[in-house]
């Protein structure tokens, strides 16, 4: 009895993790818009640096949401959008935080930055972040 209870179980989460996969495989297209920096004061690496730092921010269980916004302090329109275009897609898992599962598509769902954005700030905090970007003229669809 308590073989096929655990049988069971097993059998369940399997089929969970299976269509999780799957949806994300089959339906779960994120789209993601790249922007055309021009000319930038500073070598890639920078942005990709910055980048990095949003996605740390909030990827953990807890967002860290004076670094996100310190971060893209003093940044003009176009390293904004180099920012954006370095962060990419990365993979937003349903269960709080990133990990194996999620970075393999299993839990979770490849979000561009602003989608992250959506997903981790509070309405306040949102509408603070699309001030930070609409003031330098990128158009932040979120």
């Amino acid at each position: 009895m308590y073989m096929k209870s655990q049988i069971n179980i097993l059998n369940i989460v399997l089929f969970v993790f299976v269509g999780l996969f799957m949806y994300n495989k089959v339906f779960a297209k994120t789209t993601f818009k790249m922007f055309s920096p021009g000319v930038l004061p500073k070598d890639n690496d920078f942005y990709e640096r910055i980048a990095e730092n949003q996605f740390n921010a909030m990827r953990k269980v807890g967002t860290n949401e004076d670094s996100l916004f310190a971060d893209l302090k003093g940044l003009s329109k176009g390293e904004l959008e180099q920012v954006y275009n370095s962060f990419g897609t990365r993979f937003y898992s349903w269960f709080g935080q990133t990990g194996f599962l999620a970075e393999n598509g299993i839990s979770g769902i490849k979000l561009d930055l602003f989608n992250w954005y959506k997903k981790e700030l509070s309405k306040k905090q949102l509408s603070q972040m699309r001030m930070v970007w609409k003031s330098k003229g990128v158009e932040a669809s979120f």
